[in-house]
């Protein structure tokens, strides 16, 4: 566990905090850290998450994957020169493929135009080799979530431990950090890593100490400080706010460098301020919000550092005693009951009927895969679990076959018009917004999902009319 120190001790002061909680408000947060010199001094988590609850990291697995690449390369298992296929001892009918390097993958520079598997593949480390490829390798930036996967199938045939089973004996992370499999059962490296603040700080660490970690150097600082400077320009039509570089499945910025993952999972990393700032989050249904989040902390925090603002004890006991909670729309008291059953016409939800108990706070519909119920609270959110069993779970293609832990509101908007927001926070975080508005005896649903590549059955609209009593 990291020391804990006071925001004075760390230059700055409990209502710069407070201050950058009311600047987020508005966003989908699910925890934070912010250390100074490597001692965290605020320490927040949302609902019923904390900094030690394990989530899924999505993309800066990619950077966990890199890491655990350094660590191999400082104990002599390989170079950054060396050839993919020599690594894996495999080989392509593709002669750019075979040439592709260690330090291509590593600076998301192959030679394909994009990540090679499909969620339909059964076997997505063939898929590296087997897709013909667009150009020669280490030429031009590409996104490419394959590359850091065939990273992870690297440490875990050079170690014969599970990705994040390496990372646990060399980084110290938690007993619960973990990694969902690809179809074929290697760690997902691309997007499914799991663990808490805490295992993220650590690998920001590492890099924040030029590859050192509780005294013990455990990459060399040559690779540590390559990782998180320029390797290559990014800026080829890749839409995304950092255009300043990529360095080893690390972005680099204009004050620093970031591992991030869809949804703002975020290591922040100011080396010259000494700062780091770590969270989870679900920012996949509002493109703007992951900007919010980083705004707030420059605003708030980092251009605040060391400039003599007075920290106060009332201000650290509010910031200590104050429960947070998701965002949460204001409501109408003056609506309809909604209650009655409507028949829908045909629709891509593939649900024929859906009826809504408000005093009991249920939404039921018939679906084509069944009977669902979806409990949710009134203007406030209430715990409870998603009422479909067939998504993945740990492995992609297997089913997790259970409902995933969710939290669901309902709110009137507007006299006819209620929207129930869905927050799912299990190891596949997405959310569902299902808005229904009554116009007589019709009703129009409007369902909008967020999420990787499950919740299709939520996305869409449907019509129909209250269903007639015989």
């Amino acid at each position: 566990m990291l020391e804990k120190i006071t925001c004075a001790e760390a230059g700055s002061a409990a209502s710069c905090v407070l201050d950058f909680i009311n600047d987020t408000k508005t966003v989908c947060m699910h925890s934070f850290l912010m250390l100074r010199r490597g001692n965290v001094f605020a320490a927040k988590g949302y609902r019923n998450i904390t900094p030690e609850t394990p989530q899924r990291l999505y993309s800066v697995t990619k950077t966990f994957a890199g890491t655990a690449i350094g660590m191999l390369i400082y104990d002599g298992y390989m170079s950054l020169d060396d050839r993919i296929v020599d690594i894996l001892y495999t080989k392509s009918e593709y002669e750019w493929v075979n040439n592709m390097t260690l330090r291509d993958c590593l600076m998301m520079a192959t030679c394909h135009d994009g990540t090679t598997y499909k969620v339909t593949d059964k076997n997505w480390f063939n898929t590296f080799f087997e897709k013909k490829p667009s150009h020669p390798s280490g030429t031009v930036f590409h996104y490419d979530t394959s590359a850091a996967y065939i990273l992870g199938t690297i440490v875990e045939n050079t170690t014969d431990m599970q990705l994040m089973q390496y990372l646990r004996m060399k980084l110290g992370l938690s007993e619960d950090a973990d990694c969902i499999k690809s179809p074929e059962g290697f760690s997902w490296a691309g997007s499914g890593g799991i663990a808490n603040l805490y295992d993220m700080a650590r690998v920001g660490e590492l890099y924040m100490n030029k590859g050192v970690l509780n005294g013990k150097r455990l990459m060399s600082e040559e690779y540590a400080e390559a990782a998180v400077t320029k390797q290559i320009n990014n800026d080829s039509g890749f839409n995304h706010r950092w255009t300043d570089g990529y360095g080893y499945q690390i972005w680099i910025t204009s004050y620093g460098y970031v591992f991030y993952g869809i949804g703002s999972q975020d290591v922040i990393c100011i080396p010259d301020k000494d700062f780091m700032f770590v969270c989870t989050a679900d920012t996949m249904g509002e493109n703007l919000h992951g900007k919010i989040i980083e705004d707030a902390l420059l605003k708030n925090i980092v251009n605040k550092l060391d400039t003599g603002i007075e920290d106060s004890a009332e201000d650290n006991a509010l910031l200590d005693s104050m429960q947070l909670d998701f965002p949460l729309a204001v409501g109408t008291e003056d609506h309809i009951d909604g209650e009655g059953c409507y028949t829908l016409k045909e629709n891509p939800m593939g649900i024929s009927e859906i009826e809504l108990d408000w005093e009991n706070g249920i939404l039921k519909y018939e679906t084509n895969r069944g009977h669902r119920e979806l409990i949710f609270g009134k203007n406030e959110y209430k715990d409870g679990i998603f009422p479909e069993t067939h998504y993945f779970g740990r492995q992609i293609g297997v089913s997790a076959e259970r409902g995933y832990r969710c939290c669901s509101a309902g709110v009137w908007l507007e006299k006819n018009k209620l929207q129930i927001k869905v927050w799912l926070i299990d190891d596949h975080t997405g959310g569902v917004n299902i808005t229904l508005v009554y116009k007589g005896d019709e009703i129009a649903v409007c369902m909008r999902k967020h999420g990787e590549w499950y919740l299709d059955e939520y996305s869409g609209f449907a019509g129909g009319s209250a269903k007639k009593v015989v």
